[in-house]
């Protein structure tokens, strides 16, 4: 072969060889940033579960009271709350008062069975709450409830924070009470699509000796009777402590959105100032997630044991329900100029429940017994 062939194939060939190299070294890598599909499957896995997780305990917080027959047995184990399950709160409360330097408490009202006070003394969650941020049992009383030499229309042993009550419904005379009691208001509010059947649940629980829902047919019946009248005590509390010429609501606090995961924590805080605004000592801001979570969770058990079936309307009761809401709705959305009077507010919560009336309520036939319903 002639030299400058012979030189032609050698470097050709040196060529070929570096090229070669230079392929094995950029295999290899792409080989050290490469997932195998497994461990990229398994991550995908993860992801999608914390997301799932976090969605399904949305979902439940927001429907509790409307769960379906035989629904989530074990609702707490779809909660994403790695962060809050063990929680502990931090704060240390100072020692008690003597009695001469208590503070003046601050009235609850709401309709029953609406978080804050029920005839079953169950789920008042409210009260829970305070009692955590104050540092102390016993920090919220019932006006109703007395025990002879120790407690009586809010006045006990221990200082009392908030005094929880349904006036008008069932009257207290609040107007009479002024010199007793702060001018601020917590107000606890539920949909009365939900508040209704539960009160109806816990008066069952405390009169009757039930151990959870009555009858399905005994709802309807109630329902059916009493929807008209009971939807105006719902609407008497709420209108009443709005128009008082002494007492002011510092804070709402609707039920649903306690509930919600995304929304309560802000509530909590929220109850908090309020408390803090009023001369009470409470929990410091990093407590708020625990406190609610310690709450809330406890809530949903209850639920949980509680329901098993959703209580519905019929066609007519819902149009009639709707028909209210919006009328609250005008009324209260005609006047809300002045952010400082809540009224922006409570226009948005009232707008919330319409529209879980309008899409979330079931819709049941007439009691056996019934033979009118709201037109």
């Amino acid at each position: 072969m002639p030299p400058m062939r012979r030189l032609n194939a050698r470097f050709k060939n040196q060529s070929n060889r570096v090229s070669q190299r230079e392929i094995r070294k950029q295999e290899q890598r792409s080989k050290c940033c490469r997932i195998p599909p497994f461990w990229l499957l398994l991550i995908l896995m993860l992801l999608s579960g914390s997301i799932f997780g976090y969605v399904r305990w949305n979902a439940i917080a927001t429907t509790l009271l409307q769960p379906s027959k035989g629904n989530g047995k074990d609702l707490l184990s779809t909660v994403h709350t790695a962060t809050l399950e063990n929680c502990t709160i931090s704060f240390v409360p100072p020692p008690a008062r003597q009695e001469n330097d208590w503070r003046k408490p601050l009235w609850i009202p709401s309709f029953p069975s609406s978080g804050s006070s029920s005839p079953s003394n169950k789920g008042d969650i409210v009260k829970d709450l305070i009692e955590k941020l104050f540092g102390k049992q016993g920090a919220v009383k019932n006006y109703h409830v007395s025990m002879k030499n120790r407690l009586k229309r809010c006045k006990g042993v221990s200082e009392t924070v908030g005094c929880s009550q349904g006036h008008p419904y069932v009257p207290v005379q609040p107007e009479q009470h002024t010199q007793n009691f702060q001018s601020n208001v917590i107000f606890v509010l539920r949909n009365f699509m939900t508040a209704f059947p539960a009160e109806h649940t816990d008066k069952g629980i405390a009169y009757h000796g039930n151990k959870g829902q009555a009858p399905e047919e005994g709802w309807r019946d109630v329902r059916d009777k009493y929807i008209e009248s009971s939807m105006k005590a719902w609407k008497d509390v709420l209108q009443w402590w709005i128009s008082a010429d002494y007492y002011k609501i510092a804070t709402y606090v609707p039920y649903e959105r306690l509930m919600n995961p995304e929304t309560g924590p802000a509530i909590v805080q929220k109850l908090s100032d309020t408390l803090a605004e009023s001369g009470f000592e409470v929990a410091p801001k990093e407590d708020i997630p625990c406190i609610w979570y310690q709450v809330t969770s406890k809530e949903i058990e209850r639920q949980k044991a509680l329901q098993v079936y959703t209580p519905g309307f019929t066609p007519d009761q819902r149009k009639f329900l709707l028909k209210e809401l919006d009328s609250l709705i005008q009324s209260y959305h005609a006047d809300d100029s002045n952010p400082q009077s809540g009224k922006e507010e409570l226009v948005s919560i009232l707008q919330s429940y319409r529209d879980e009336v309008r899409f979330k309520a079931r819709i049941d036939k007439p009691s056996a017994d019934s033979a009118a319903v709201p037109k």
